[in-house]
């Protein structure tokens, strides 16, 4: 059964954390597109490739695709020095 769900019920249901109006004002995407200035680009790079390859897939798939791409991403330089930053923490 598909069902169209509101931008509204998705914020309460945890499916996005943002919500625009349509008539949003011209300095409110680029506030919030800063956010992503700091973010590993490679793994928002991969993260949307995930998202347009699970539409539509059954679940079960979909888990798998999720596994691949997690593959791919453990593999980036972005993440191999997030986790030699961690593993150097006191």
């Amino acid at each position: 059964m598909d069902r169209e769900i509101s931008a509204a019920d998705a914020m309460e249901l945890g499916l996005v954390n943002r919500v625009f109006r349509m008539t949003v004002s011209n300095s409110t995407p680029p506030d919030y597109v800063n956010e992503f200035q700091n973010m590993s680009r490679s793994a928002l790079a991969l993260t949307k490739k995930l998202l347009y390859q699970m539409d539509g897939l059954a679940f079960r798939d979909a888990l798998e695709t999720g596994g691949d791409v997690n593959v791919v991403a453990r593999m980036t330089v972005d993440c191999q020095k997030g986790i030699a930053g961690f593993l150097k923490r006191d």
